[in-house]
């Protein structure tokens, strides 16, 4: 059985990247901090949108993240690593 993904960063790479694994058969859930990139991803490809990232926590078993500076996925990070451990 094939593992649940979730995808942080819809930008010009993870929205493509993202939507290979989707057109695979993949169960993708997405997460992007502005909401209509989530959307948009939605519309065009079969997936899960999650408006947290404690929502593609809940959902993914392995995480994806495409982000634009090294800032973005440290706070990503500290904020993934405190929902994983409580």
């Amino acid at each position: 059985m094939q593992k649940a993904l979730g995808f942080i960063g819809l930008g010009v790479m993870g929205f493509p990247m993202a939507g290979h694994l989707a057109t695979k058969g993949y169960k993708v859930s997405v997460f992007n901090r502005t909401l209509n990139k989530s959307q948009s991803w939605t519309k065009k490809y079969n997936g899960t949108l999650c408006e947290s990232l404690s929502e593609l926590a809940e959902s993914s078993e392995i995480y994806f993240c495409v982000l634009e500076t090294m800032t973005m996925l440290r706070m990503s990070f500290m904020e993934m690593r405190a929902l994983l451990i409580i």
